[in-house]
């Protein structure tokens, strides 16, 4: 049975999830697909839910964008043909 502290922690409980994807053309009929996600539990006694949200949004926005240069610097290095 749960007391009623407990079932105003559960309903206090928020998360907030934020995803984005990228799609690049290689050349030569290659492609490549980038995803990058990330799930928080919404603390309230720090943040409220929209600053949570603005963060997790940063950081999944920065890791793909990082994510893509790497790939891209990779491709100019490389210029090896099939």
């Amino acid at each position: 049975m749960e007391t009623e502290d407990q079932t105003r922690q559960q309903e206090d409980r928020m998360n907030v999830s934020y995803r984005k994807r990228i799609v690049k053309n290689l050349g030569n009929y290659e492609t490549v697909t980038i995803e990058i996600g990330a799930d928080e539990v919404v603390d309230h006694e720090i943040e409220s839910s929209q600053k949570t949200y603005d963060r997790v949004r940063e950081f999944v926005n920065m890791r793909l964008k990082e994510e893509f240069m790497k790939l891209s610097n990779k491709k100019e290095q490389s210029n090896v043909s099939y």
